[in-house]
C-alpha cells in the first residue's frame, strides 16, 4: 500500500514539475484535472504561434533577398528546437536558401537527410527541389530525381512530369544531336491531354524555342485553342518569334491575368500608352503582387500621370537593399505628384533625419519643391545646398530668400476657401521655351581674313 502511494506521489511531483515549466505563476495544485489541461492546451497553441511568426520572419527576408539574415534565424531556431517536425521545416528552408545563393553543394548536403522523404507532406516540395539542385551538382543523376519524384509523390504529378523531363533532357542533350528537335516534334503529334500541351507550350518560353512551337501549332489538339490558359501561352509563344499581329487575335477575348499583360506590351509596341496602362491595371487588379506587372504598371502610371496607381506598384517591388532609400525618394515623388503635400512633406522630414540633414542632390530639389508648397522655411535650406551642388534652378529660388521677406507666400493665394498652389507652374514656365530659339550662324576669322585678302592681295604681303 505504501509502496503504491509512492509511486502515486512521484507521478503527480512528475506532472506538477511539467505543469510548473509551464507557467510558474500558476498554482497548479489547486486546479482540476480539466482545468489544468485546458492551460497545457493553450500554453501549447501560443507556443505553436510564436513559432510560425518566426518562420513568417524567415520568409519575409528571403522575399526581401536577406538571405544571410534568414539563415541566420534558422540557426537560432535549430538551437531553441529539438522537435523532429520543426527540424524538418528548418532544413527545408535552409536547403532552399542555400540554392538561393548558388551554394548547391551545401544545399544537397542538407537535402541528404532521410526525415524529409518519408512523408509526403514534406516530399512535394523537397523533391523539386532536390531535383533543381541536382542539376547543378550532378547532371547526370538529376534523372533519378524526377523518376523518385514522379513514383513517390502525389498521383497528379505524374502528368506534371512532363515539364520535368523536358528540362532534364535539355540539360542532358547540351551538344544538341541532329535528332533531337525532330523527335520533340513528333512527340508533339501525339499530345492528347492538357497537361502534355501545357509543358510542351512552356518549354518554348523556357528556352527561346518559340519558332518550334509555333511550327507545330497544326498538330496540337483541339484543346490548345479551346483553352484560356492554353491559348495565352499560345500567344505568348506567337509574340515572341515576332508573330504579333497572330499573337494579338489569340487572346483578343481572353480576360486572364497574363493575357492582359501581353495585351500591354503589345499596346506599348504600338505607342498606345493609354490603353496599355488600361491592360495593366486589369492585370494587376487580378494579381496584385506580380512583380512583372507591378515594374510595368509603375512606368505606365508615371507616363499617364497616374501617381496614386505608381506608388501603389512601386510599394510591392521590393529592391535590392542598396536602392532602397532610391525607393522611398521616389515614393515621397509620387505623393508630391498627388499634391499631398502635408503628406509629402513628413516623408521628406523623415528621409532629412535619415540621412542626417544631409539629403542627396535629387532629394534636395524635391524637398524644395515640398517645402515651398507648404510653406516651410525649410526650403532656403534645401535649395542652398541644391545650390551647391550646381543646380542653377535651385540657386535662383535661393536668391529670392534674399530678395523676398516671404517668398514661399508670394506663390501661394487663397480663393473661395480652397489652396491653389501655383509654384509649379510657375517653375516650368521658367524651363519651357516659348520662342524657336535659332544659333548664329559661327564664321571662322580665318576665312574672313582669306575673303579680304581676295579683295586686296597686298594684304597678305602685311606681317602682324
Amino acid at each position: 500500500m505504501m509502496l503504491r502511494f509512492l509511486l502515486i506521489s512521484l507521478v503527480f511531483h512528475s506532472v506538477f514539475a511539467k505543469l510548473k515549466d509551464l507557467d510558474p505563476l500558476i498554482d497548479w495544485s489547486i486546479l482540476t484535472e480539466n482545468e489544468a489541461e485546458y492551460f497545457r492546451l493553450k500554453d501549447g497553441l501560443k507556443k505553436q504561434e510564436n513559432l510560425i511568426k518566426l518562420f513568417q520572419e524567415v520568409k519575409i527576408f528571403m522575399l526581401r533577398g536577406e538571405i544571410t539574415k534568414a539563415l541566420k534565424r534558422l540557426e537560432e531556431l535549430k538551437i531553441k528546437y529539438n522537435d523532429e517536425e520543426v527540424r524538418r521545416v528548418i532544413s527545408f528552408l535552409e536547403a532552399k536558401s542555400y540554392f538561393i545563393l548558388g551554394e548547391f553543394d551545401k544545399a544537397k548536403n542538407i537535402l541528404q537527410d532521410n526525415s524529409l522523404y518519408t512523408q509526403n507532406t514534406y516530399f512535394r516540395h523537397t523533391c523539386y527541389l532536390d531535383y533543381l539542385t541536382s542539376i547543378n551538382v550532378d547532371v547526370e543523376k538529376s534523372i533519378v530525381g524526377i523518376e523518385r519524384c514522379v513514383r513517390l509523390n502525389f498521383v497528379e504529378l505524374n502528368t506534371d512530369s512532363n515539364w520535368l523531363t523536358y528540362i532534364n533532357d535539355h540539360i542532358l542533350d547540351r551538344n544538341l544531336n541532329p535528332d533531337y528537335f525532330k523527335t520533340l516534334l513528333l512527340k508533339a503529334k501525339q499530345f492528347t491531354k492538357y497537361k502534355e500541351v501545357e509543358s510542351w507550350l512552356k518549354l518554348g518560353i523556357y528556352f527561346n524555342y518559340e519558332n518550334l512551337i509555333v511550327k507545330s501549332l497544326t498538330t496540337l489538339p483541339s484543346i490548345a485553342i479551346l483553352n484560356d490558359e492554353l491559348r495565352t501561352l499560345v500567344a505568348y509563344n506567337l509574340y515572341n518569334s515576332n508573330n504579333e499581329v497572330e499573337a494579338s487575335k489569340f487572346i483578343d477575348d481572353i480576360k486572364n491575368t497574363n493575357a492582359f499583360y501581353l495585351k500591354s506590351l503589345l499596346e506599348l509596341k504600338n505607342d498606345n500608352l493609354k490603353v496599355a496602362h488600361a491592360h495593366l491595371l486589369s492585370a494587376y487588379q487580378r494579381k496584385k503582387f506580380s512583380v512583372n506587372i507591378n515594374q510595368l504598371l509603375l512606368s505606365t502610371s508615371w507616363i499617364n500621370e497616374d501617381y496614386k496607381n505608381a506608388r501603389y506598384a512601386l510599394n510591392k517591388l521590393i529592391p535590392m537593399k542598396d536602392y532602397r532609400i532610391h525607393q522611398y525618394i521616389l515614393n515621397t515623388t509620387l505623393v508630391y505628384k498627388e499634391n499631398s503635400f502635408f503628406r509629402a512633406e513628413k516623408e521628406v522630414d523623415f528621409l532629412t533625419l535619415a540621412y542626417m540633414e544631409n539629403l542627396p542632390f535629387e532629394g534636395n530639389i524635391l524637398a524644395t519643391n515640398i517645402y515651398l508648397n507648404t510653406q516651410n522655411n525649410s526650403w532656403k535650406r534645401t535649395s542652398g545646398d541644391a545650390c551647391k551642388s550646381f543646380d542653377p534652378l535651385n540657386c535662383w529660388i535661393n536668391m529670392q530668400s534674399i530678395i523676398w521677406e516671404d517668398y514661399s507666400a508670394h506663390y501661394k493665394k487663397k480663393t473661395n476657401n480652397e489652396w491653389n498652389f501655383r509654384y509649379n507652374e510657375n517653375l516650368n514656365n521658367l524651363l519651357v521655351k516659348k520662342e524657336a530659339f535659332e544659333d548664329s550662324i559661327f564664321i571662322n576669322q580665318e576665312d574672313i581674313e582669306e575673303l579680304d585678302i581676295l579683295d586686296d592681295p597686298k594684304m597678305g604681303e602685311i606681317e602682324y
